[in-house]
């Protein structure tokens, strides 16, 4: 079963190639977890999507 983050992606009618591909691959992985970077890779393009308003503070670089 594919995260919810992944699902709501999957359903944005405007999604770009690039992240159509990488949801396509997350979701043949036989891993059932995500992994930090996944994590934070889906956080973005939820944003950039306006499918949240933020991308969780656990998951902001702390290198500024």
């Amino acid at each position: 079963m594919l995260p919810e983050a992944i699902a709501r992606l999957r359903e944005n009618e405007n999604l770009e190639d690039a992240p159509t591909a990488m949801l396509k691959h997350l979701g043949e992985l036989k891993r059932p977890y995500l992994t930090a970077i996944v994590k934070k890779l889906l956080s973005v393009i939820e944003k950039e999507y306006g499918i949240i308003d933020e991308i969780p503070r656990n998951f902001q670089s702390t290198k500024d």
